[in-house]
């Protein structure tokens, strides 16, 4: 289980999903083989496609914190990959790529187009982020991977409760995983 966790901390989602599969040959009846590949999964999902999409659906309603420089921006017009803000009563332009390298930036926006979306499997994609890359909820890394994990119990509890049987399943098998298991 470790080596798979380690798998999906460093991208490498095909072996951490080889890792969780030879787990579930060799020990069927416990979850975590299966927890790992979901983890590497819902991971790769946010990776290829969910961050660039939550990116593109910036619109006119757009507010989100552009970290301690900036503060929080609103957004005012994009032209292919170079979106603006207004912040502090300044214009402040980004290209797609120094966007993403402000500090927890991308998380924060994906976070938030998946609350708006309201749909439960979003709860399991955040919380695979926030328990493998130790980020809080405003997608700022911490040495404790004690904060990632609470917040990526919390996520999975709530999909654990969701009237899709398959989420609340895939939910129930992340929380298997090592640090998900307080209250």
């Amino acid at each position: 289980v470790v080596a798979g966790i380690e798998e999906c901390k460093k991208g490498f989602f095909e072996a951490a999903d080889a890792i969780g599969a030879k787990a579930d040959k060799l020990w069927p009846d416990d979850d975590r083989g299966l927890a790992i590949r979901l983890l590497a999964g819902y991971l790769q999902q946010y990776h290829d496609r969910f961050a660039d999409e939550a990116f593109d659906a910036m619109g006119p309603s757009t507010e989100i914190d552009l970290g301690p420089k900036y503060g929080i921006g609103a957004f005012v017009e994009r032209q292919g990959d170079v979106v603006v803000f207004l912040a502090e009563g300044k214009r402040v332009t980004f290209t797609r790529d120094e966007f993403n390298l402000i500090d927890g930036l991308r998380f924060r926006l994906t976070q938030r187009y998946f609350d708006a979306g309201q749909k439960p499997a979003n709860n399991l994609i955040v919380g695979a982020l926030h328990y493998v890359k130790n980020v809080d909820q405003d997608g700022r890394y911490h040495a404790d991977s004690k904060i990632g994990r609470e917040l990526a119990a919390t996520r999975w509890k709530t999909a654990q409760s969701s009237m899709d049987e398959r989420v609340a399943e895939h939910a129930t098998a992340l929380l298997k995983l090592p640090g998900t298991d307080w209250d």
